[in-house]
């Protein structure tokens, strides 16, 4: 009984780890899957313009569509080199099939599903008929159209049905469109190559989790502290995700090479089929002309093709480029080569003839790169789900080696383990909350927009817009505070937790469920209540159960728990969100709400057992709040830092960095994922910033000079994002100086793109800034705070307490305003580059108004460390 005990405590560092790696060969398979299929359809596209090709001189002769005699051959070439073809069919400008063939593989499904087709005679099964949208065909199958971004599908119509992809490409003649080629492919052919490469993976996951399992079963039995097992379970947790990154990098990789050869193995395919119908005629392929012509159309029409040569003996004798004929082929360095042998070498008389097309390297390693950062995102993400899992784990461990019949009866046992413990086992709750709130950051402001637009165009009324789910969900966080605190003085801590749990799942189901723009607002207000009252409860919990002298380990809990869970959930909510929908993300998010809620309910020890000797809480908490605000609002210097500072600096992160910047962002074009890094990397330098500033704030006067430099670099790093978005685009808005500012923004970015920085790094790098003077306000705002006179007078806890109250409005006011200040601007960027403009204006008032005084030193309490 006590190693079945023993092992239930151990099940979350083992169900961490599975969980990682399960979330690793998601995003993996999901990577591979949509990168995979544009180069699938440009295979598609490739083929169907070599049968475009095939009519196009015969067309542009000013001949009928029927009367081309050449579609066998052209069609019967590409079907035996591709088997995940179907069919390939030809129809003229009504649509009526004209040609078609068939794979004889899948002619018993395709010929039934097109039995009724009636109309002239062409290769295998033919037939003519209504063809529906653009003349898709085999009855019975329902089509969509897709769109696709990669440049290579930008000329062809790609339409899909439940069971294939279609291509469509038209055919053109000197009197217009005379038809439109269509070739088909099957899903399950296409994408084979691909899970069959992910079996590896999925065996490999496999295995991987049961070895962990028995590795942590293991650990048991190392002699020595906790903290030595500690170690080794990070260690074997590490291993497994490299073991698992690697090898799905190694699979990705095998798969975009396969997928980048796919274009270039049909023409080489085709190409060598055609050119040997010619050979078995006895025509020696070096007295035909034109040969090197038809390479280098087929080369236009796939740019991703670097050349094609037709080789004798080594020798070329056509090529794409004709300064090569005539001369010793070799492969092209840095290139991938895909050759096919027209004649084989056992007669001596008959040449070495073969076909080699190549493509860059650079074509697969782009695509690589492209998923290794987002693997590399993911794994930051999940380490540090990992390590704060695994610190939970280590506790819960050292509370079984206790033998304990229960966690709250274990951590009785030694004074100084009862707090840690419960920190431990509560900083995963905290966490948690946190994660699943972050999920949306890099998306919500867009899905926030789209409903409200949806509101407005069917009520008519104009009062939707995309700020006021922000500017609710923020206030409702900032209302419940007071009320929360008030709880939290009579009633248990973890049921109060638990409330704010219950809250913020109601909150994400709401989304996933809501059917209008007003149900989602009502949910994001159950969300800001439910982080309201979480938080509260938290601090609450932590300032019970940790003593006096150990206050800064208590406070640690909060920050390291609410910066790991905004980072590792914007990272994984924008990977997650670029293979699914947003319902079925909140709802997943609603889900490890409830388990999260469930394991606080469960593990984490309550007060009273951590705690036994507790002293009852002062019921004058929210009277005293009152009181200290009234003096606060009466105190200049508290004011000046209050609004010059905390609170413009507030606005620029609730309103410019989670409200504007994915917005802006999005315009631009980036994806979610690109959004939700650039949002990651903004919170980790955040976090730097404010370790590295906390060891010159405690200097007299130093905390006035970091303010400055914070709002100055604030400032700065948004007027250069609002500038760089905008680029060159001239816009008109009705803010004051903005028509002077719209006129001096472009020259700016002229100069900002001579430097020969892409707008890519520069966006990156204003958003890693704005990060960085976060990390310079948010601990050293509390330390100049505690340091007033009116701290000395009245309390510093009393008085930081009162500030971060009010700070709070910031929150609320910033997407208001910064909605407005689109709005003002016509949608610019812009309104970014003027909050910038403002943010500078605060950082010289509250220059001068300090002018760096060295404020009486005070008590200093811990400064916050929490981003945002």
């Amino acid at each position: 009984m006590r190693s079945l005990k023993r092992f239930l405590y151990t099940t979350p560092i083992i169900l961490i780890m599975v969980l990682s790696l399960v979330l690793l060969t998601y995003v993996g398979l999901g990577e591979a899957q949509r990168r995979y299929l544009p180069f699938q359809l440009a295979k598609l596209s490739t083929q169907a313009e070599i049968v475009q090709n095939a009519f196009d001189q015969h067309l542009k002769a000013g001949l009928a569509l029927k009367q081309f005699a050449g579609f066998n051959s052209t069609a019967e070439a590409i079907l035996r080199a591709d088997p995940t073809i179907e069919n390939i069919r030809v129809t003229d400008a009504r649509g009526r099939v004209v040609f078609s063939a068939f794979n004889e593989g899948l002619q018993g499904l395709a010929r039934a599903q097109s039995a009724n087709a009636n109309g002239a005679t062409g290769n295998g099964s033919t037939g003519s008929g209504s063809t529906g949208s653009g003349g898709s065909s085999i009855e019975g199958r329902q089509y969509t159209r897709l769109s696709s971004e990669d440049a290579s599908l930008q000329s062809v119509l790609i339409e899909e049905s439940a069971q294939t992809y279609k291509v469509v490409q038209v055919l053109d003649s000197r009197f217009g469109v005379m038809g439109q080629v269509h070739i088909e492919a099957r899903k399950d052919r296409l994408t084979s190559f691909l899970h069959g490469q992910f079996k590896t993976v999925f065996y490999l996951l496999a295995g991987l989790s049961i070895g962990y399992a028995l590795f942590v079963a293991l650990t048991r039995s190392v002699p020595g502290k906790q903290r030595r097992r500690q170690t080794l379970l990070q260690i074997g947790f590490i291993g497994c995700f490299l073991a698992m990154s690697v090898t799905i990098c190694v699979v990705v990789f095998n798969v975009y090479e396969h997928g980048a050869k796919s274009s270039t193995r049909a023409l080489a395919d085709v190409m060598s089929q055609r050119l040997q119908s010619v050979l078995e005629l006895g025509v020696q392929l070096d007295s035909l002309t034109g040969i090197s012509d038809a390479m280098s159309e087929y080369k236009q029409g796939n740019p991703d093709v670097d050349a094609i040569a037709l080789i004798s003996d080594g020798v070329c004798i056509a090529h794409t480029d004709p300064a090569r004929i005539g001369e010793r082929y070799s492969t092209p360095s840095g290139s991938l080569e895909y050759v096919n042998w027209l004649s084989r070498a056992a007669e001596d008389v008959a040449p070495q003839l073969r076909v080699a097309v190549t493509i860059p390297r650079d074509v697969v390693m782009n695509a690589v790169l492209a998923s290794a950062k987002n693997f590399i995102v993911l794994f930051v993400a999940c380490l540090l789900c990992a390590l704060i899992f695994l610190n939970a784990g280590r506790a819960l461990m050292g509370v079984a080696d206790q033998g304990s019949k229960e966690v709250d009866d274990a951590v009785q046992a030694d004074d100084d383990s009862r707090f840690r413990i419960g920190l431990s086992l509560v900083q995963p709750a905290y966490f948690m909350i946190v994660f699943v709130s972050a999920m949306s950051i890099s998306f919500l402001p867009q899905l926030a927009g789209e409903l409200a637009s949806a509101a407005n165009a069917a009520a008519q009324d104009g009062f939707a817009s995309a700020s006021l789910p922000f500017t609710i969900y923020y206030l409702v966080f900032a209302l419940v505070l007071l009320p929360a605190g008030h709880l939290a003085e009579r009633m248990d801590l973890k049921r109060l937790m638990a409330v704010g749990f219950l809250f913020e799942v109601a909150g994400l189901a709401g989304v996933a469920l809501a059917s209008d723009f007003w149900m989602f607002v009502l949910a994001r207000g159950c969300s800001g209540c439910g982080q309201g009252i979480f938080l509260i409860g938290l601090q609450s919990y932590v300032t019970a159960v940790t003593p006096r002298n150990r206050r800064s380990l208590g406070h640690s809990v909060k920050v390291v728990g609410r910066n790991a869970g905004l980072i590792a959930g914007t990272a994984i909510g924008a990977l997650l969100f670029a293979f699914t929908d947003y319902r079925t993300l909140f709802m997943l998010s609603s889900v490890v709400s409830l388990a999260a809620m469930l394991y606080m309910l469960l593990l984490v020890p309550g007060v009273a057992r951590l705690v036994p000797t507790a002293a009852p809480a002062s019921s004058a908490s929210i009277l005293d709040l009152f009181v200290n605000v009234g003096r606060a609002l009466r105190d200049p210097a508290f004011m000046q830092s209050l609004l010059l500072i905390g609170i413009s600096g507030k606005i620029a992160i609730a309103g410019v960095v989670m409200f504007a910047v994915p917005l802006v962002l999005s315009t631009m074009g980036y994806v979610t994922e690109d959004i939700g890094l650039a949002l990651m990397l903004f919170y980790m330098f955040s976090i730097i910033a404010t370790r590295a500033v906390t060891r010159v704030v405690d200097k007299d006067g130093a905390t006035g000079q970091v303010l400055v430099a914070s709002a100055v670099l604030c400032g700065l790093a948004l007027l250069t994002l609002g500038v760089v978005a905008n680029g060159d685009t001239q816009s008109e808005g009705s803010l004051p100086g903005y028509a002077q500012l719209a006129i001096l923004a472009p020259r700016l970015f002229g100069l900002l793109e001579a430097t020969g920085i892409s707008i890519d790094l520069w966006l990156l790098l204003a958003i890693v800034l704005v990060g960085v003077s976060n990390g310079l306000l948010t601990a050293p705002v509390m330390t100049h705070i505690n340091k007033l006179p009116l701290s000395e007078r009245n309390g510093v806890n009393s008085i930081a307490a009162t500030y971060v109250f009010l700070e709070r409005f910031g929150h609320v006011v910033g997407p208001v305003l910064v909605a407005w200040l689109l709005a003002q601007s016509g949608q610019s960027p812009l309104a970014i580059s003027i909050f910038g403009l403002m943010m500078l204006g605060c950082a010289l008032l509250f220059a001068l108004s300090c002018r760096f005084s060295r404020a009486p030193r005070a008590a200093v309490a811990p400064a916050s460390g929490v981003v945002g």
